[in-house]
């Protein structure tokens, strides 16, 4: 038996295993750094158009501040307030919302941000602050998905439900939420009437009135 031929033999039998053993490492920490360094995303399908949602961060404030901007002037419209978007505010807000690590989902259309949720969260309590979908991309199930981040959230800290903040006259999202379920009144937020404030109506609740 030659000995030399036969230890050459082993040796290159385990270089081989060495390299393949290279190899393989290198494939694992490849994969494990890009599910670390990229995002999940969660792809729809919404009205014959893909969608993706995931999870924003700092290099997503251009992109959702508009839509925040666009909120807010909604928002007022319930109180009859006339106002003008400010994407300088929109964007300090964003940044106040991630930086208290509040998650925020957003929603694209290919590069356009078509759409945007903001939930609280604290201890395992979470409350949705923000829902909003450009209008010519409502009734295509955007809100929905979004909405349904929130309650993947919700159920994986061991919440029951989510809590909502909505205005009273905002029938839309009443009517969004009471197709979800969310349909019991939980407490009502009271304050004094602000200076200059114009009230427009009043509110029945059981046998108490509260104006508007």
């Amino acid at each position: 038996m030659n000995y030399e031929n036969l230890h050459r033999e082993i040796m290159q039998l385990y270089g081989g295993y060495i390299v393949l053993a290279g190899v393989l490492a290198f494939l694992i920490f490849g994969a494990i750094f890009l599910l670390i360094a990229t995002r999940t995303y969660k792809r729809y399908e919404r009205m014959g158009k893909k969608v993706d949602i995931y999870k924003a961060n700092m290099q997503d404030l251009d992109a959702i501040s508009p839509l925040v901007a666009k909120f807010r002037v909604e928002l007022r419209k319930f109180k009859e307030i006339e106002s003008k978007e400010n994407l300088e505010l929109a964007k300090e807000e964003l940044v106040e919302f991630i930086n208290a690590k509040f998650p925020v989902f957003i929603c694209k259309e290919g590069d356009v941000c078509v759409g945007y949720l903001v939930c609280r969260v604290q201890d395992s309590v979470v409350w949705v602050e923000h829902l909003y979908v450009l209008e010519e991309h409502r009734k295509k199930g955007i809100a929905s998905a979004l909405y349904g981040e929130a309650e993947v959230l919700n159920k994986n800290l061991g919440g029951d439900t989510l809590y909502n903040y909505v205005h009273p006259n905002n029938d839309a999202m009443i009517g969004f939420l009471n197709k979800k379920g969310y349909n019991v009144l939980n407490l009502i937020e009271v304050r004094k009437k602000y200076a200059n404030e114009e009230i427009k109506e009043k509110i029945e609740i059981r046998n108490n009135f509260f104006e508007y």
